[in-house]
């Protein structure tokens, strides 16, 4: 654990279960999700062992919670549902997405998104003239 520089305060196996049953059972939603088991929602991925980081493979639980990482899911499914396939998202329509970003931009060319900021033209020439000597 990265706070007590301790890869043994918090075994893999408890990770994943504090992620999984635990965390549902936070929530009241213990009985619908949180493992898998008949009657309950089917929420699960797959994830790809190919990479640099996720070898050598010795024990699948410790590698998926110390390891791997959010680039290595290659599928999701979502109540049963597959949402993401060879991470491909299949629930989003990206040429409409893209197509109303387009608008929103048009609507206000002088917008620019940076990380949480937003800058408005106003904003941008304010602070250009301060830091100007």
């Amino acid at each position: 654990m990265v706070a007590t520089m301790d890869p043994q305060a918090l075994p893999a196996s408890a990770a994943l279960e504090m992620a999984t049953i635990r965390g549902a059972r936070a929530l009241g939603l213990e009985k619908q999700v949180g493992s898998l088991e008949e009657g309950k929602r089917a929420d699960l991925i797959t994830v790809r062992l190919d990479r640099p980081n996720a070898v050598p493979l010795y024990d699948a639980v410790s590698q998926m919670v110390y390891a791997l990482k959010a680039e290595d899911v290659r599928d999701v499914m979502i109540d049963g549902k597959m949402v993401v396939r060879d991470t491909r998202i299949l629930t989003l329509n990206a040429p409409q997405i893209l197509r109303k970003a387009a608008e929103y931009r048009a609507e206000d060319p002088g917008v620019v998104e940076i990380g949480p900021k937003r800058l408005t033209s106003a904003t941008r020439s304010a602070s250009t003239e301060t830091e100007r000597p």
